[in-house]
This record gives structure tokens, C-alpha cells and sequence, in this order.
């Protein structure tokens, strides 16, 4: 889990004494890059633009440690896990899991879910650990002067770290797979509607995953450590009975320890996990209030999870807070043994069990200032959590996580009755030649016919409603997305608090504020939906007067029309009378003669055979020449024509249903 041993400096005796984070509240200290937690919801309001712009952060924090040295682990190698990470997506996602200083769970004691059985990598940290404690001291007893055997285990010691960094970063993937279930779980918005439900399967394997590849991983380089003691071990028993400073030490162990104990450094004491009494109890609280609330119940899995990991995280740094007072106790005592030139066997073994003791504090220290690393990210983390209730509240989430801010009055449709009423307008320009507007001058109006002025007395005030409906509507939804907008701010300021107690009071202030909002959303979405309602009343009675009024003049003109087209063909019928009259007078005497030449016809002389065809023959001629005049019954034409009515006739007819009537009949 730590890095730079390289560039470790043995006579420092500061090792390893710098705080493994200068500010607690400063996840990043250069400012150029975001800080996801800064970040304020007014800084991406237009999503548009969020989606088009790329956002740089660190995806872990500074690293200031020493043994930060050992504790930093991977040194340039893992500067490529150091790379800027570019962001085109929403602020929604940059988490402060996101932000988790990704090699607190190298030590994979850090993980919740592990347990004690799981510590898997202490078999290799250990002589790890002792082996350069080892070091040190026989540095300060100068024990190391042939410089073949100093390069040798600086060498030595190099490839391990090596091993270790290549280990560590074959198993990037799936810490990162681990982080981004973390994430997930932390994530509010992340499967906001609990569908399909939340459970640990994901996270478990992904823990089991991650820790088995490092425990496999290190399990083929365990050894190296321990080949490094075993050096160590040669080198001081050929050396030790050489050593001046030895040879000058005094001859009794606490002089011995004094010169050993300040190896290890000074720790810092003032945790901040053991004087949080509040978290757990604030997402007790959280738990409560979301599992009343219809909306937001779906949270609350991923709530329980994150208390447990917080109980987790407190239970363990407990345990290992209390492992290392208990040795640092046994430090303390040192031991029993005179150190002399004379038994190197047994002073190695001695120095050994030091350096196996500073190897578990480090080991135990290095995990504590991990769970306090952990439970910063994860406290800001649940305030982030926090204060997004705040507008999950008012808003929905969409399926893909995001916050849908347009809501039922935002979405509600004024274009169709603003249309609707355009188009009102311009049908009415269009039948009456006028805007509506102008015949709202009385004078104007009056100078219609009275047809036209009557239907548009009776149209004006209907565009009257229509227009108010409409400006209402408007009002309504801008008032409403204003007071949608205060009572966020509202919220926003009600749990945007320091104390877990103000936080609490705040939210159910806040809880308070939704529900006066959803009552008031809902009022007046039926007003407006009431009032769209009149204005499809309205268009209906709009359009029906309009066509009544059309149907009246299209039969007005069909009226004048038919007039002329009957006058037309009255005209005609009375210009062919005479014409007729002659036919039939002419008929008539025809007719007449032959009954005269029949007459005869029975007289002698007339009365021959060859006059009698003869007559036939020529009565037949004119018959025939007659019918081609007129097919039918010329009389009954006559008759006919002679009863069509006079043209003064139609004129006083204003009745369509007489006129077709009298048009059949013509």
C-alpha cells in the first residue's frame, strides 16, 4: 500500500512523521482542477452545456507522506493512475467516491466486508515492514560499512518494491470495479427507483474479486522479504563483532532501546473517527424519515448500506487503535537482553522482534490513517447524499440518473390553445375582412350589415375569454416555475447547515416545504388544465359560430345564384312559347283537314281504292314530319310551358327549399 521507499531517508528521524493528509477538508490542493464537492448546482444549470464541456479531476488525493515513502507505494509507476481523468458527462456523476484516494484500499483491511480472517497481505507486509527497520538499525549501530553489502540490499530491497508496485497496478481493474460499485451504492441518483432492487451481490464480488487478485498476486513474492531479513541477518553476524559503536554501546538495554526507539515516528493521535458520535445516528434519522416517504423509500438500502459501512469503519479502527497501544507498550519495554559484541546471534533476534513490533504499529498505524481517509470521503459523500434529498424532494429522476427539473407544470403544453387562438384570429380576419380587434370599436361594428354584426357580437366576447384564458395559463405556469424555484432555495439554504442537528431540523423544515409544494403543484396544474379545457370549449363555440354564420351567406348566394339561373330559363321557356303555340296551331289544322279528307274519303266520286292510299300515304308524310318537330305530346308542352311562372314571380322567394322546389318543377 505504499510507495517512494526509494527515496526513503534511514537517517530521518521524522520517518514517517508527516500527517498522511495536511487538510481533511481538502481533497485536492491545487485549485485549478474541481473539487466535486464544491461544486454548486448554479454552476450547472444549463445540462446542455454540461454535456458539451469537459471537466478535469484528480482521481486521488495528494500524496505528503513520508513513509508515504512506504506508504505512497507506487512512486512513478502509479503516476499513471495519477492521469487526469476527462469528464464529458453530468456533474451528477463526479462523486466524492470518485475522489477516494485509491490506494486506502491496498491495504484491503480498509474494505468493509473485509474481516479478520481476510487480512490476507500481512504475511508479506510484515517482513516487509520489519526488513527496513532492521535496516535502519544496524545503520545506526554501523553495522553497513562495506558499501557491496548497503547496494546489495538497497538493491534487493528495489525489486520488491517493484514486485509490489506491478502487483498492485495488475489489480487496477478491479479496484476500479470495486470503486464504482462504492460509487454506485453512494450515488443517489444511481438506480434511483430501486429497480431491480439493490442488494450486495455486486459490491461482494467485486470486493472477493479485488482482494483475492492481490492476495494471489503477492503470494508469488512473499518470500523476497524474507530473503532480504536473511541478508540482513548475515551481514550483522559478520559485522557486529567489528562494530565500534557496538563495542562502545553501553552494557544495558535501555540504553540500547533509547538509541532504537526514536526509529519509529511520532503518530498523529487526534483521530477524527472516534469523536464522531453523530454520523451513525444522523442516517438512523435519514432511514426514519425516508421509509415515510412514498418518493424517496427507494434510498433507503443503499442508506443501511452506507451505515454499515461507517460502523465498519469505526469498529475496525477501534481494533486497531487498541492493537496499537497494546504495542506500543511492548515497544516500550524493550528487552531483556544486554546488547554486546559478544552474542550476535541473539542481538540480531532481539533486533528482529523490534523491527517486527515497529513493523505491526506502521502496518496498524497505515490502516487507521486509511479508515480516517475512507471516512472523510465517505462523510462528504453522505453529505453530498444529503443534500441531493434536497431537491429529489421536488424533482424526478429519469431511468439513466439524471434529475429531471421540467416538471408537469414546466411541460404543460401552452402552445396548442396560443395556436389555437392564432389561428382564431386569422380565421376571422379572413371571414370578416377585419381583425377582431377592430370591431371592438362600436363604430366599426355598426357599419356591418346586420347578418355579420350580429354574428360577431356574439364572437368578440368569446375572444375576449379566450385571450384572458390564455394570459391566465401563462401567469399561472411562470408564477409556478418561480415559486418551484424559491422553495428549492429554500430547501437548499434549510440543509445546507454544520450541525448534524441543524441538518435534521432542516430537513424535516424542508420535508414540509415539498409537501406544501406538491399540494400547491397539484391546485394549480387543475387550474390550468381547467382552464385549457375552456379554451377547446371556447374554440368550439368560436368555430361553430363562424360556420353558422358562413352557411347563412354560402345559402344567400345560392339563393341569388339560383334567381338568376331560374330568371335565365323562365326567359328562355316564354321566348320558345310562340314557337310552340304556332306548332300546335299548325297541329290542329292539319288534324282538321284530315278528318275533312277522311270525310270525303267516304263520298263518292272519292271513295276509290287508289284514293284512299294515296291519303294514307301523305297523312302518314305530314304525321311523320310532325313528330320530328316534337317527339311527345305537343299539347301537353304547351300546356306546360304555358304554366311556368312570370320572372317578377321568384323575386319576393328568399326560401331555398321553395326555390329548388319551384326549380323542379320548371
Amino acid at each position: 500500500p505504499y510507495h517512494n521507499l526509494k527515496e526513503s531517508d534511514f537517517n530521518n528521524s521524522n520517518f514517517s512523521n508527516e500527517k498522511q493528509y495536511n487538510n481533511k477538508n481538502n481533497f485536492i490542493n491545487n485549485e485549478k482542477y474541481i473539487q466535486p464537492y464544491l461544486i454548486n448546482n448554479n454552476t450547472f444549470q444549463n445540462k446542455k452545456d454540461i454535456n458539451n464541456t469537459k471537466l478535469t479531476l484528480y482521481n486521488e488525493y495528494n500524496k505528503t507522506n513520508n513513509i508515504g515513502d512506504f506508504r505512497n507505494f507506487n512512486h512513478e509507476h502509479e503516476k499513471t493512475n495519477n492521469r487526469l481523468i476527462e469528464i464529458n458527462k453530468s456533474f451528477l456523476q463526479i462523486t466524492y467516491i470518485s475522489q477516494i484516494k485509491k490506494d486506502t484500499l491496498n491495504t484491503v483491511d480498509t474494505i468493509y466486508g473485509v474481516n479478520d480472517n481476510e487480512s490476507v497481505l500481512w504475511f508479506f507486509y510484515k517482513p516487509l515492514y520489519s526488513s527496513e527497520y532492521i535496516l535502519k538499525i544496524l545503520d545506526k549501530l554501523n553495522i553497513l560499512f562495506h558499501r557491496t553489502d548497503k547496494t546489495k540490499l538497497n538493491k534487493d530491497r528495489d525489486m520488491v518494491l517493484d514486485d509490489a508496485i506491478q502487483t498492485n497496478n495488475s489489480c487496477n481493474d478491479k479496484k476500479q470495479e470495486l470503486i464504482n460499485q462504492i460509487d454506485n451504492i453512494h450515488n443517489p441518483l444511481y438506480n434511483f427507483y430501486n429497480n431491480p432492487p439493490m442488494d450486495d451481490n455486486s459490491y461482494t464480488t467485486s470486493k472477493t474479486n479485488f482482494v483475492n487478485c492481490l492476495k494471489n498476486g503477492f503470494e508469488k513474492i512473499k518470500n523476497k522479504p524474507n530473503d532480504i531479513i536473511s541478508y540482513e541477518e548475515k551481514v550483522y553476524k559478520e559485522n557486529c563483532k567489528n562494530s565500534i559503536q557496538l563495542k562502545n554501546l553501553p552494557q544495558n538495554n535501555s540504553e540500547f532501546c533509547k538509541n532504537v526507539m526514536y526509529l519509529n515516528s511520532s503518530r498523529e493521535k487526534n483521530w477524527e473517527v472516534p469523536k464522531d458520535k453523530e454520523i451513525i445516528p444522523f442516517i438512523d434519522f435519514l432511514i426514519k424519515e425516508l421509509e415515510q416517504n412514498n418518493n424517496l423509500k427507494t434510498l433507503v438500502p443503499k442508506l443501511e448500506f452506507i451505515k454499515k459501512q461507517f460502523e465498519d469503519i469505526k469498529n475496525k479502527h477501534d481494533k486497531y487503535i487498541k492493537m496499537c497501544k497494546e504495542k506500543e507498550v511492548f515497544v516500550k519495554k524493550c528487552t531483556n537482553t544486554t546488547i554486546d559484541n559478544k552474542n550476535c546471534d541473539k542481538n540480531f533476534n532481539e533486533i528482529k522482534k523490534i523491527a517486527e513490533s515497529y513493523s505491526i504499529l506502521d502496518y496498524n498505524y497505515t490502516i487507521i490513517e486509511n479508515l480516517e481517509s475512507i471516512y472523510i470521503t465517505y462523510k462528504y459523500s453522505l453529505l453530498y447524499f444529503f443534500k441531493s434529498l434536497g431537491k429529489l424532494l421536488i424533482n424526478k429522476v429519469d431511468s439513466d440518473g439524471n434529475i429531471i427539473e421540467q416538471d408537469d407544470i414546466y411541460n404543460f403544453n401552452l402552445v396548442k390553445p396560443q395556436s389555437t387562438f392564432k389561428s382564431l384570429e386569422t380565421e376571422f380576419h379572413k371571414i370578416f375582412e377585419n381583425s377582431w380587434n377592430f370591431y371592438k370599436n362600436k363604430q366599426n361594428l355598426d357599419k356591418s350589415k346586420d347578418i355579420m354584426k350580429n354574428t360577431i357580437s356574439l364572437i368578440l366576447p368569446l375572444m375576449d375569454k379566450f385571450k384572458g384564458l390564455n394570459d391566465s395559463m401563462l401567469k399561472l405556469k411562470n408564477d409556478a416555475v418561480l415559486e418551484k424555484f424559491l422553495i428549492i432555495n429554500q430547501i437548499k439554504q434549510k440543509l445546507n447547515k454544520s450541525t448534524y442537528d441543524e441538518r435534521k431540523e432542516g430537513f424535516k423544515t424542508s420535508l414540509g416545504l415539498a409537501k406544501t409544494w406538491e399540494t400547491k403543484k397539484s391546485e394549480i396544474l387543475t387550474k390550468l388544465n381547467e382552464e385549457n379545457e375552456e379554451t377547446v370549449q371556447l374554440e368550439k363555440e368560436i368555430r361553430d359560430l363562424f360556420k353558422k354564420y358562413l352557411d347563412v351567406v354560402a345559402e344567400k348566394k345560392y339563393v341569388e345564384d339560383l334567381k338568376l339561373k331560374l330568371r335565365e330559363i323562365i326567359k328562355d321557356i316564354h321566348s320558345k312559347k310562340e314557337y310552340i303555340k304556332k306548332t300546335v296551331d299548325l297541329k290542329n289544322e292539319i288534324e282538321k283537314d284530315i278528318v275533312y279528307i277522311d270525310e270525303l274519303a267516304k263520298q263518292p266520286p272519292y271513295k276509290t281504292t287508289e284514293y284512299i292510299e294515296k291519303k294514307n300515304t301523305i297523312y302518314n308524310t305530314i304525321k311523320s314530319d310532325i313528330e320530328q318537330i316534337y317527339i311527345g305530346n305537343i299539347d301537353q308542352l304547351y300546356n306546360e310551358v304555358s304554366s311556368v311562372v312570370q320572372e317578377n314571380t321568384i323575386d319576393n322567394i328568399e326560401n331555398k327549399t321553395e326555390l329548388e322546389t319551384l326549380k323542379s318543377k320548371i
